[in-house]
């Protein structure tokens, strides 16, 4: 198990005694850039925390979760992948934002440059590759 400090650890740790043992009906919970300066092991770790919180078992349905993020571990273990992304329109003085989802490859080449930006991209490629493999290996276990 694994705990973590302040009020992360306040909402994940007590989370699963709180809720999933009592048979509390599905929730919907948002984070907004829960894993901000974390990194390595401890992004990892908060990725597989919400995973486990969206999980159902067999006499309860799971969570609903959102977590806004510009982590790529966090990014890899999600069900659904949106990207937000903001540019500017010559009609209006507001910025028109797009979300689209990404799947295969395009997922592949999102978590990549989340992680490295535009730097080493085959080698960015291949370490969202391990997350991706790493995600599903989570969720089967």
């Amino acid at each position: 198990e694994t705990c973590l400090p302040g009020s992360i650890g306040a909402t994940c740790n007590n989370y699963s005694s709180e809720h999933t043992q009592n048979g509390n009906i599905p929730i919907s919970i948002v984070y907004d850039e829960i894993d901000a300066h974390v990194g390595g092991r401890a992004a990892v770790t908060i990725a597989k925390l919400l995973a486990d919180q969206s999980s159902g078992n067999a006499s309860q349905a799971g969570n609903q979760i959102i977590a806004i993020t510009h982590s790529a571990s966090v990014a890899a273990i999600a069900d659904r992948h949106i990207v937000i992304e903001r540019g500017s329109t010559s009609e209006s003085s507001l910025p028109a934002v797009r979300a689209s989802v990404v799947n295969g490859s395009g997922r592949r080449k999102e978590i990549a440059r989340m992680a490295s930006g535009d730097l080493a991209v085959g080698e960015a490629e291949t370490f969202a590759d391990a997350l991706i493999r790493d995600a599903l290996l989570h969720r089967d276990a």
